[in-house]
């Protein structure tokens, strides 16, 4: 008696599957489809216990709802959520095609001043900082209404990543859905007189979504409500007693380390560009200043500034000519100019020519993981957000590096043995 329910079920998600993101009105070949679907409905075998005969027809009776409205192009999809700023003086109302299907898109801010700020109005007026500024003055509800069955459940890659380690880490597509289209429409309605934001939304930003199918004369199918899966919460008292802290010389921690924490934080917040800037802002400034500390520390009669220079430039060239003609090396007059060589030149330099260096290829593995997404980024030939699985990868090879490249607790020796991975 348990076992039609379950039937139903698996029949929703073929339905799911097979019209999910298919703009309405639907062809003739789907309405043929859907009378198919119906017949497999109908079959499904109705116990004749009260209580289980109501659950079975109640399903049957909501999957034949959804089925109807499909076959008659009737069907929305809203999404609800809300955002922690205003970000429009008035209502309005969006009209817009995402991914081919038709949405309409209603916000609505409302405005209260923050308690503790100095300056304060009373209704009907209100206030909105001019600039940026995390003191918020009010909050947004979106509303998003698509012509289309949107699945907001199917599991999607995250957009942010969650503080602590999660057993599921996805986004349900229907919030990712709705913050494509509020990233969208915000830049869409940027410099009109109607718009007052002054954020650029992040990931981060979206509250709790709310799902349900409407047709005519109903709005209530299918409601679900889903937290935000990538912001965990940790429950604690908190305590009326003073902590005292002697925090000692007022000496900020490395850059580095700095940066990486910055990298986390943007990360945390889905910024993903800004963590693979400051990453690679953050694993520059580390592997110079070790390889810097390492050349003194040794006494070697290296000029630092070598590592800036023509020679280091050349000496990938240098290698290859000494490989196919050995006798010419030494005789050509290898260019001394001033030319910049990359990071990874420099570090292939470094690894050969300074004395317990570390090993090149595993240092080269570990930058190359940190800066693979760093010149589609920094020279603009890619607007494309870096995946949150890329940028962790980056932050593991990135805490690599500062954990084992020229450590002073890791000898170099250390240094070249296996990937922990």
């Amino acid at each position: 008696m348990n076992a039609p329910v379950f039937v139903i079920h698996a029949l929703r998600d073929d339905l799911y599957a097979a019209f999910a993101d298919r703009p309405l009105p639907l062809g003739s070949e789907d309405q043929h489809v859907l009378a198919e679907f119906r017949a497999r409905l109908s079959a499904v075998v109705v116990p004749v216990r009260a209580e289980k005969r109501e659950e079975v027809l109640n399903a049957k009776e909501e999957v034949s709802t959804i089925i109807d409205a499909l076959v008659a192009g009737t069907l929305r999809t809203r999404l609800r959520t809300s955002l922690p700023y205003p970000l429009t003086k008035q209502p309005l109302e969006l009209r817009l095609v995402w991914a081919g299907i038709n949405v309409t898109e209603l916000m609505s801010s409302s405005f209260a001043g923050p308690p503790g700020l100095l300056t304060q109005t009373t209704p009907p007026n209100a206030l909105r900082p001019l600039n940026t500024t995390r003191w918020q003055y009010g909050r947004t509800e979106v509303q998003f209404e698509f012509a289309s069955l949107v699945d907001p459940s199917l599991q999607v890659p995250s957009l942010q990543m969650p503080a602590i380690d999660v057993p599921v880490d996805a986004w349900p597509n229907g919030l990712r859905a709705a913050y494509e289209l509020i990233y969208f429409s915000c830049w869409a309605l940027r410099g009109r007189p109607e718009y007052i934001g002054v954020w650029v939304p992040a990931p981060g930003d979206v509250g709790d979504i709310e799902s349900t199918i409407v047709i005519p004369g109903r709005s209530d199918l299918s409601f679900i409500r889903r937290g935000h899966p990538s912001i965990p919460f940790e429950l604690f008292t908190p305590s009326t007693k003073t902590a005292q802290i002697d925090l000692g010389s007022a000496v900020l921690m490395d850059w580095h380390q700095r940066c990486r924490v910055l990298a986390e934080q943007y990360a945390m917040f889905g910024e993903v560009r800004e963590a693979i800037f400051w990453l690679n802002v953050g694993v520059e400034s580390l592997l110079r200043t070790r390889m810097e500390t390492h050349i003194l520390a040794k006494g070697v009669e290296i000029d630092l500034d070598v590592l800036d220079g023509g020679k280091t430039y050349w000496d990938e060239a240098k290698q290859l000519v000494a490989a196919q003609f050995p006798e010419l090396a030494e005789e050509i007059v290898w260019p001394a100019g001033a030319k910049k060589p990359s990071l990874f030149q420099q570090l292939k330099y470094f690894c050969a020519n300074v004395p317990g260096a570390p090993a090149f290829e595993l240092s080269k593995t570990h930058y190359s993981k940190v800066s693979r997404h760093r010149n589609a980024l920094f020279h603009g030939s890619s607007e494309v957000a870096t995946a949150i699985s890329e940028v962790r990868l980056a932050m593991a090879s990135f805490d690599w590096i500062a954990a084992n490249f020229c450590s002073q607790q890791t000898s170099s020796e250390q240094s070249g043995k296996g990937d922990p991975d």
